[in-house]
């Protein structure tokens, strides 16, 4: 009997754990890896240090490099090739579509892609990433607590994650600044945070000013200089599952177009479709996606056992 097919998208920490798990379960899986094509978030990272067992400085690369030795040992069938449209045939069969001259099917498919964030529209970004400019509070803020800090967001986002800096480590220096002269705040955050000592500024960043990375000042569109040494971003981010919408898939999703799921099996609301790691509206987190993997696939592994009788 022909066992069923799963297909993983995305080989970053939830895809990888996935097409782990049920290759140790001798499950046949599938796992397409654009990262070359797509780099991920977790590529780009310089260090994983709260990812459990990390004690030392561990960067993305080096930690996906370790990953892909792991997956190398087990029967995963890796496709370097970016998917470009996902649909269901009559059948319920997952057809994929790559940008290669191929079309795949499975059973089961497991959304595992990341995000892009948004970056701000200011230019010689480049060589501050991930050095001077970062995106995750959770991720970063611990490490750089004591330096002078600035939050660059169009919205209350920005002036809350200001606050919880601050609560958590009154000693922390920090302001808050818009993309666009039209953001938009609240009247009740402002005076909230310039009461617990963050600034607020209404004049967009207009320059960044430092050296091989580090930064030093920011410039504002009306002149003002202001001493920053962090810059973290609250825009958004760019999702990258538009090839299910281009294969005609429409699942549930929240406000911002997170795709919502069980949070129990981390299926999607069709049947044996499954999201995990960033796009769906969980908690987004390495390790926390690395969990959401090894779940899903628990839950393949469990339907596929009692679609045979066991």
């Amino acid at each position: 009997m022909k066992k069923p097919q799963t297909i993983i998208i995305g080989a970053g920490p939830g895809g990888a754990s996935a097409a782990i798990y049920l290759a140790r379960c001798l499950q046949p899986v599938m796992l397409f890896d654009a990262s070359k094509k797509v780099p991920g978030r977790t590529a780009r990272g310089t260090n994983l240090d709260n990812y459990l067992g990390h004690h030392q400085v561990v960067s993305g690369k080096e930690f996906l490099a370790k990953v892909a030795k792991q997956l190398a040992a087990l029967p995963v069938v890796r496709k370097n090739e970016k998917v470009v449209k996902v649909s269901q045939k009559a059948n319920r069969l997952f057809e994929v579509k790559t940008d290669k001259p191929a079309k795949y099917q499975a059973d089961y498919l497991i959304i595992a892609v990341g995000m892009v964030d948004i970056m701000p529209k200011i230019a010689g970004l480049g060589p501050y990433f991930d050095t001077a400019i970062f995106h995750c509070m959770t991720c970063d803020w611990y490490m750089r607590r004591n330096k002078k800090i600035a939050i660059v967001s169009d919205d209350d986002r920005g002036i809350i994650n200001a606050l919880r800096m601050i609560f958590y480590h009154p000693q922390s220096r920090v302001s808050v600044f818009p993309q666009k002269s039209e953001a938009k705040y609240s009247r009740r955050l402002i005076q909230k945070a310039r009461k617990a000592g963050i600034k607020i500024y209404l004049s967009p960043i207009e320059a960044l000013i430092g050296r091989g990375g580090i930064l030093k000042q920011i410039k504002l569109a009306d002149g003002t200089m202001v001493l920053a040494e962090v810059l973290f971003t609250k825009l958004g981010h760019q999702h990258l599952d538009g090839f299910l919408k281009k294969g005609g898939i429409n699942v549930r999703r929240e406000r911002e177009g997170y795709i919502r799921v069980n949070p129990r099996t981390f299926e999607t609301s069709l049947k044996n479709l499954f999201a995990v790691g960033p796009c769906n509206d969980m908690t987004d987190q390495a390790i926390v996606a690395g969990g959401e993997g090894a779940i899903a696939a628990m839950e393949i592994d469990s339907r596929i056992l009692g679609e045979a009788g066991i």
